[in-house]
């Protein structure tokens, strides 16, 4: 991702992160699940702290659209919560 390269546009990143439970509002849950949830997980592992707490105060709601429905359930939740358990693996606590 071009933006997290640049150290100098957390900025943008931060805005987009804070932004995603809106996006994913008028997407399906599979491309919620193939796009938003990738780049949401991106945020939370960025170089910026201020970006990393904007994306991770977005992932209870957008488990909130995956838990809304029964394929969401079913298909889309546990890949979810298998990545952020994974999360509970890295050494560093601003990663955790």
């Amino acid at each position: 991702m071009v933006l997290q390269n640049d150290q100098k546009k957390w900025r943008i990143r931060e805005c987009i992160a804070g932004q995603l439970t809106s996006l994913a509002e008028i997407y399906s849950l599979q491309t919620v699940f193939s796009y938003l949830i990738p780049i949401t997980f991106k945020f939370c592992s960025d170089p910026v702290s201020i970006v990393r707490t904007e994306a991770a105060k977005q992932i209870g709601n957008l488990i909130k659209k995956f838990n809304s429905s029964e394929e969401g359930k079913l298909v889309y939740l546990p890949a979810i919560i298998e990545n952020i358990k994974g999360f509970a693996s890295f050494t560093k606590f601003t990663q955790r």
